[in-house]
């Protein structure tokens, strides 16, 4: 791997909410990239900066590979996972049924009604910074969104972009 295509990469991860296509062989390649910067580095001090730039992308872009599994076994989202991704996805999935598991094993009685739920709510807002695609508690896909962009999105998802300071609310 070079450098051209781990920034490839890494811009692929932050803008879409799917997993980039990469080897099989994907995070040896990355521990291999680093071990071949810290080799410049050991030879030449000038590649310090780099060789921290390029470990801050490959922690960033290995944090996002994992938000990307965690959130599809969630969702139960099938993506083109590499073996050790699909993995924890089928694991996280096992804990989740196990989890539901257990809510049926709670007494009836403990359990109380729930009113029955409101159509969801359209909200309007605006964008404050850059968004990076994701995909919600619903199951659907959302943004990217750029600063000063307007959007309608479903109540639940325009709360947590006003919670988070990534959006305000519009009004109309």
């Amino acid at each position: 791997m070079n450098e051209d295509e781990l920034l490839e990469i890494y811009h692929y991860e932050i803008k879409n909410p799917d997993l980039a296509e990469v080897p099989q062989t994907f995070y040896q390649d990355l521990e291999d990239f680093l071990k071949e910067y810290e080799k410049k580095v050991s030879e030449d001090i000038s590649y310090w900066k780099q060789y921290q730039n390029y470990r801050s992308i490959i922690e960033r872009l290995k944090q996002k590979r994992l938000e990307k599994v965690l959130l599809a076994a969630l969702n139960n989202i099938q993506l083109k996972f590499l073996p050790e991704e699909e993995i924890l996805y089928k694991r996280v999935q096992e804990l989740l049924e196990d989890f539901s598991k257990l809510s049926e094993e709670v007494p009836k009685e403990v359990i109380e009604e729930e009113p029955e739920q409101p159509k969801e709510e359209i909200k309007k807002v605006k964008i404050l910074v850059h968004v990076d695609a994701y995909y919600g508690l619903d199951g659907n896909k959302y943004g990217p969104y750029e600063a000063g962009e307007i959007v309608e999105l479903p109540s639940q998802e325009a709360q947590w972009l006003v919670d988070s300071e990534f959006a305000e609310y519009v009004e109309g």
